[in-house]
Formats: C-alpha cells, structure tokens, sequence
C-alpha cells in the first residue's frame, strides 16, 4: 500500500536562494530527487519530491539545521512501499519588496 503524500511546510527567514538550494542539496543526499518546483515571487516556493522512508526523518534534520522551520510530520503509514511522494511549501520572511517580473508581450 502506497502511504499517503506528505504536506509539509516552513518558514525561514534565510536566503531564498540559499533556502531552496539546501532542501534541494540535501534531498539529493539523502536519495531523494525534486518531481516539480514553483516559485511564488520572493515570498515562497513550493517544491514536490519523492525520498525514501528511512531517509525522511534525516532529510528534515538537515533542513532545520539550514534554518527552515518545518514542523513533524506525522508518521506515515507502515506498508510495503519503499518511498514516499510529497510536497515542501517554504514561505520566506523578510523585508523586501515583492519582486516584480517583466511579462513579454505577446505578438498577434
């Protein structure tokens, strides 16, 4: 049976670039690979991964050790699957504006 997703989430008032760029590192390191990310201007970023159980509890060590705040999840469920599938919201605390993107137009 395939566990539920997980659904975390965390603040960090740490780097944006940095922030992402260690969930990512050590999701890597502990076998885990990023399925989707999204970047919500500079107030938050959403990232979907896969890792396997016995890493997990690591994994999020290491982000809090990089400075997020994540809560515990709950346990997932014991069954027969070797992975587990879930998404990561990060909202970043700071003082900066919100960051504006230039839109292209669209010929036609």
């Amino acid at each position: 049976m395939k566990p539920k997703p997980l659904l975390l989430q965390a603040v960090t008032t740490a780097d944006r670039h940095q922030a992402v760029t260690a969930a990512c590192d050590s999701l890597a390191t502990h076998s885990g690979w990023v399925v989707d990310a999204h970047f919500y201007s500079n107030k938050a970023a959403t990232i979907r991964f896969t890792i396997p159980i016995v890493t997990l509890t690591n994994w999020l060590d290491d982000l809090r050790k990089a400075g997020l705040c994540v809560d515990e999840p709950a346990p997932p469920a014991q069954g027969t699957a070797e992975e587990i599938s879930g998404s990561l919201a990060i909202t970043f605390i700071h003082d900066e504006p919100d960051l504006a993107r230039e839109i292209p137009s669209i010929p036609g």
